[in-house]
């Protein structure tokens, strides 16, 4: 099964593969391009000037990939991702002799075309062109007025994966003036608070006023407890709270 910080790290590299594994893209530089990666941005700005196959003037620049949340009531349910790549073209550059002569819209047809026939099982699932599939691009301010731009969008569902582990809620009790807990997960720890603050760890907050619960404590009148559960590497229980 897809483990899915695989998909978000691989998809793109995946796709990168797909085009240029197709004869149409030999002169065409495809790129993966990240945010906030200075190296990534300055290629992409001069994606059209670079030479490939001895030729260039158009470039592909496969997208940060946005995600949604399909089905927010599964708590582990698969993201609904939107890959997608930009198409670019230095008309003049393109139409002389070193150019490729492939106009922005075409590259993006075939980016539609190639990417449509692809499928990555075990990866991610029902890989389809999204609606609209291509649009203009206006990149003036960008890039100025002598190039033209597309955008290509897709759409797919993460493959099914086994979603991380997490710790069941802490349950209470309050007998005799006493307050138990207990967590249904194996080997949870639970910190517990007296005075309303969140129940953090002191590894994770050094300021946290929390103490590990150990055995049934006595609780003042209104006073508030709360209390989570905690095991390495699972993600944390809900909060627990009980007023006196």
């Amino acid at each position: 099964m897809s483990d899915p910080l695989d998909v978000f790290e691989r998809l793109p590299w995946e796709l990168q593969a797909c085009l240029e594994g197709d004869d149409f893209f030999s002169d065409i530089p495809v790129l993966v391009y990240e945010e906030e990666n200075v190296r990534m941005a300055i290629e992409r700005l001069q994606a059209v000037q670079t030479l490939k196959g001895g030729k260039r003037g158009a470039a592909v620049i496969i997208l940060p990939m946005l995600a949604d949340d399909l089905k927010p009531n599964l708590r582990f349910g698969p993201m609904t991702l939107y890959p997608s790549f930009q198409t670019l073209e230095n008309v003049e550059l393109n139409r002389q002799a070193t150019g490729t002569g492939k106009s922005s819209r075409r590259i993006a047809r075939r980016c539609r075309d190639t990417v449509k026939q692809y499928q990555l099982p075990g990866l991610v699932v029902d890989l389809r062109p999204e609606t609209p599939c291509i649009s203009a691009l206006n990149l003036k301010q960008e890039l100025g007025d002598g190039v033209k731009s597309h955008l290509v969008r897709f759409t797919c569902l993460e493959a099914p994966f086994q979603g991380p582990a997490f710790v069941k809620e802490v349950a209470g009790t309050i007998n005799a003036g006493l307050i138990t807990l207990s967590c249904p997960t194996a080997g949870a720890a639970i910190w517990v608070t007296a005075d309303g603050s969140s129940p953090l760890p002191t590894n994770v907050r050094k300021t946290s006023t929390a103490k590990l619960y150990t055995a049934p404590f006595a609780a003042a009148a209104g006073q508030l407890t709360r209390a989570r559960a905690f095991v390495p590497g699972a993600i944390p229980s809900g909060v627990f709270a009980l007023q006196t």
